[in-house]
């Protein structure tokens, strides 16, 4: 049996969580969901229910599958991935808590080569997997009407004050924005066609207001 390596990816496109499963993608992801809301304790957990109380869900997508000896193939993913500096939830590194294992670097390559990071979220050679119209409502349903509290803002928003991104100082090569470049040609963008409604541009404008645009001040280049 192909045990599948898969990660949750955060709305604003970063990854957070790198595991392993035999279920579907859509009945883990329903798993992670419910273990959070039950209040289960954890950095994954309280990830899963900041997004919940933003009425937000975190998505799930395929990078890899293994035959046999998944706990390495599922260390070596988490190793990447920290190696590249995202800030995964991860308590352990993999393999049912035994210590992270490292591939060589044309091992890695190769992974590397089968995802990247777009706006969206992952794209991977898996693409093309989406929950079913019953499923969305139900986790719909399931993230209305939960909104942080004006404290507990205030206190993420305090918390956020001067951390550097992750990816802050690090630039992609010529060789890789080419490749990702080859790679997003003839993507059809997922607003296409598609159109706020005049309430939803009201809400837009409101929670603009006030603030400052991010290249104020800055050269623009043309």
């Amino acid at each position: 049996m192909n045990t599948k390596i898969y990660i949750l990816v955060d709305p604003s496109g970063e990854i957070r969580y790198a595991g392993k499963t035999d279920y579907s993608l859509a009945k883990r992801l329903c798993v992670h969901i419910s273990k959070a809301r039950k209040g289960e304790k954890g950095h994954k957990n309280n990830w899963i229910r900041s997004l919940l109380k933003n009425q937000q869900l975190p998505t799930i997508q395929l990078v890899g599958k293994a035959t046999g000896n998944w706990q390495k193939e599922e260390k070596a993913w988490i190793a990447y991935f920290r190696a590249e500096g995202i800030r995964l939830t991860n308590i352990a590194d993999g393999g049912e808590g035994a210590s992270g294992s490292v591939r060589s670097t044309e091992s890695r390559k190769k992974m590397s080569k089968n995802w990247y990071i777009s706006r969206k979220g992952i794209i991977t050679g898996m693409t093309g997997l989406h929950h079913s119209i019953e499923t969305r409502q139900k986790m719909s349903n399931a993230a209305k009407g939960k909104k942080h509290s004006i404290e507990r803002r205030r206190r993420s928003s305090k918390t956020q004050m001067g951390k550097a991104s992750p990816r802050k100082g690090k630039h992609h090569s010529a060789e890789t924005k080419r490749k990702m470049s080859e790679a997003r040609k003839g993507c059809v963008p997922w607003i296409k066609g598609k159109h706020h409604t005049a309430e939803t541009r009201r809400k837009m404008s409101e929670t603009r207001k006030g603030r400052i645009p991010w290249n104020k001040g800055k050269k623009i280049i043309k």
